[in-house]
This record gives structure tokens, sequence and C-alpha cells, in this order.
């Protein structure tokens, strides 16, 4: 059995025009709800074993707040350029690729790509992610390469808003 923990990154700002599209940092929103979204995990005994995440800022900003909030060390958290703008396709591939020592893993990515692959793995169980929503998986398989549309079922789904934060 393995979870995944699919998590859209979060909020960043918009303040300055001139910063790309993939070098856009947290917003203070964003810098808030990070670290309380992984503290809330780590309270539920909800720490994965690796973080994947795509390697624009705003995400790699959010992953290692997460990281942080686990106790995870920084050698856990891997940036993957194809996770920026992928596909529902191109998560399930990175997925799959995981290795299998490792039980609980955790993407960091973008919507629509992140919000389609958790209906691609559980259909019906997510329609919307949210900034720094984290949406847990649990998957009847020994090894990531057998992970599947359709053979996922969706755990808990959280956000920061039903926090109230």
């Amino acid at each position: 059995m393995k979870t995944l923990y699919l998590v859209r990154h979060a909020k960043s700002s918009w303040d300055d025009p001139a910063v790309s599209d993939i070098d856009r940092p947290l917003n203070k929103r964003g810098l808030r709800d990070a670290p309380f979204m992984g503290a809330l995990l780590a309270g539920m005994g909800e720490i994965p074993d690796v973080i994947v995440t795509s390697t624009a800022n705003r995400a790699g900003s959010t992953a290692r707040l997460l990281a942080e909030a686990f106790g995870l060390p920084a050698p856990r958290v891997v940036g993957m350029r194809p996770l920026y703008t992928a596909s529902p396709g191109t998560i399930l591939g990175v997925v799959r690729e995981l290795d299998d020592g490792f039980t609980r893993a955790m993407i960091v990515g973008h919507n629509p790509g992140v919000t389609q692959a958790a209906g691609e793995i559980a259909p019906g169980s997510v329609v919307h992610m949210p900034t720094c929503s984290i949406a847990a998986f649990e998957l009847p398989v020994e090894s990531w390469m057998e992970v599947r549309a359709g053979r996922g079922r969706l755990r808990f789904f959280e956000t920061p808003k039903q926090q109230r934060i």
C-alpha cells in the first residue's frame, strides 16, 4: 500500500509584473499557509518520505516550508522541471518513477494539472484544488509503477480555508 499526497503550491505574488512566471515568489498568505498545512499534516502523522516538486519558485518554496514542518531533511526534497505546468499524465509518470523504498510521497505542483491528476487517481474525489490544498490518496499497490488512473481512494482533502487561517 502506498500513500500519495498531491499539493497545489501556496499562494504566489503578482506584485512585480517584471518577474517571470517560473520565478514568482510566495506572497504573505502563501508564506503563512505552507508551514501551517505542513504542521497540520505532521500533527496527523501524515509525513511523506519524499517531496517531489516543480522547479517553479513558488512550488519549491512551498515544498521546502512543508519539509521544514515535517522535519524532512533537504535531500528528500527533489525538484523536477517536468512538474512545471505538468499535465495529469506527466504527474502520474513522475509518480510511477518513484523509488519503491518510499511508502509515502508528496508531489507539489500547479493547477490545472494537480486538480486533474487528483480527479484521475480517484474519479470524482476532488473537483478543485485551491492554493496550498492537500489531497491524500491511498493506492492499493506494492510498486509506484503500478499506479493507474482510477485505482486510488481519497483519504482526506484539506485546504487552508477549511482550517480558517
